[in-house]
C-alpha cells in the first residue's frame, strides 16, 4: 500500500454531509445479506466484521452508495473477502513475480527470495518507509512488524502511525479495528475522490 499524503481527517463526531446528486447520503446500514452478496467467499467472517464495518463507515462519513461500494470493493480485494487480515511474506517464485514484477523480472531473480520471508523483506522494503539499506535488516524487522494487516492491508511504520497502531501493530488484524481502514480512507480523501470519479 502506498504511503498516503496525510490530510486532516473529517471529524469523527460529525462527518461532513455529502452534496446533492449521486452522492446523497443513504439511510440505514449495510446488511449481512448485502455483505454476503458483495463478498460471497467470506463465509463466517461476515458475522465478525458486519458490526465493526458499519460502525466505522458511520463514523467516517462513508454514507453514500458510491462511497460504500468503492470502500467495500477495495476491502474485498485487499483482504481476500475478509479472509486475510495479515500478510504472509512466504511467497512462491511465480507469486513474487506477480506482486513485484520490476524487482523480480525473471524466475532466476525471484528464486533466492522465494519462501524466504526475511530475505524478501530486507530486499523489497530496503530504503523505504524509514528503513535502512538491505544489509541493515530493517526491511524484514520493520516490514515484518509493520507488514500488511487489517482490512486494507495497512503496510509500513508510517501508515501504522497514521492508523494509530504504531505501538500495537498486531491489534490491527482484529475485527474491532475496522476503523483503521476507514481512518486511512478518510485521511487520504478517498470519499472525495470516489465522488469525483463517479459523479
Amino acid at each position: 500500500m502506498p504511503v498516503p499524503t496525510v490530510r486532516p481527517a473529517a471529524s469523527a463526531s460529525a462527518p461532513s454531509a455529502p452534496s446533492g446528486g449521486p452522492g446523497d447520503a443513504v439511510a440505514g446500514e449495510v446488511t449481512e445479506a448485502q455483505l454476503r452478496a458483495i463478498m460471497p467467499e467470506a463465509g463466517g467472517q461476515i458475522g465478525r466484521f458486519i458490526w465493526p464495518l458499519n460502525t466505522a463507515m458511520r463514523v467516517h462519513g462513508i454514507n453514500t452508495n458510491e462511497r460504500r461500494a468503492a470502500f467495500l470493493a477495495q476491502i474485498s480485494v485487499e483482504s481476500g473477502q475478509l479472509r486475510n487480515v495479515e500478510e504472509n511474506l512466504n511467497y512462491s517464485p511465480p507469486r513474487l513475480r506477480v506482486v513485484w514484477p520490476r524487482r523480480f523480472p525473471t524466475a532466476e531473480a525471484a528464486a533466492p527470495y522465494a519462501r524466504n520471508p526475511e530475505a524478501l523483506g530486507d530486499h523489497v522494503y530496503a530504503d523505504r518507509l524509514g528503513n535502512g539499506d538491505e544489509r541493515s535488516g530493517n526491511g524484514y524487522r520493520y516490514r515484518y512488524r509493520y507488514r500488511g494487516r487489517g482490512l486494507l492491508q495497512t503496510t509500513g511504520r508510517y501508515n501504522y502511525r497514521v492508523a494509530r497502531f504504531e505501538n500495537d501493530p498486531n491489534a490491527l488484524a482484529r475485527p474491532v479495528t475496522a476503523d483503521s481502514a476507514d481512518l486511512f480512507w478518510t485521511t487520504t480523501d478517498l470519499n472525495w475522490r470516489t465522488a469525483t470519479v463517479l459523479d
